[in-house]
C-alpha cells in the first residue's frame, strides 16, 4: 500500500461525496492505481443505496473507465514514465545529488595530514 485515502462527515451521502471529490483530487503518478474501481463503487446505484452485499464486486459493479483511457494500452504510460524518469535524471547535475567528489574527499583527507 503506497496511500490511504479517508473521508468523513456527518451522514453517509455527505462522506460519499467527499470520498469522490477526493479521488478525483488525488494524483499518485508512476504506478497502476485502484483509483478507478473505488470511484466506479462510488457511483454504483447499489452501494449508493446500501443495497449491496458481499458479492457486489463479482455480480454488481460495473468499472466505469474515463473516455480518455479507454484507447491507451499500458505501454505508452510505461514509456510515458520512463521518459519522464530519463528527463528528470538527466536535469539534475552533481550537486543536485549532494554528494562529495571522491577527489574532493581525498583532498581534503591529504590537507588534514598535512597540518
Amino acid at each position: 500500500m503506497v496511500a490511504k485515502l479517508i473521508a468523513w462527515g456527518p451522514d453517509r451521502d455527505t462522506a460519499i461525496r467527499r470520498l469522490d471529490r477526493a479521488l478525483t483530487e488525488f494524483t499518485l503518478t508512476g504506478i497502476k492505481t485502484n483509483i478507478l474501481l473505488h470511484k466506479s463503487i462510488l457511483q454504483a446505484p447499489k452501494f449508493l443505496d446500501g443495497t449491496y452485499t458481499t458479492q457486489f464486486c463479482d455480480k454488481d459493479l460495473e468499472i466505469k473507465m474515463p473516455k480518455l483511457f479507454r484507447q491507451v494500452d499500458d505501454h505508452v504510460f510505461l514509456i510515458t514514465a520512463a521518459i519522464a524518469a530519463y528527463n528528470d535524471k538527466k536535469a539534475k547535475s552533481v550537486s543536485d545529488y549532494n554528494v562529495a567528489s571522491h577527489w574532493k574527499s581525498v583532498g581534503r583527507a591529504s590537507s588534514l595530514r598535512d597540518t
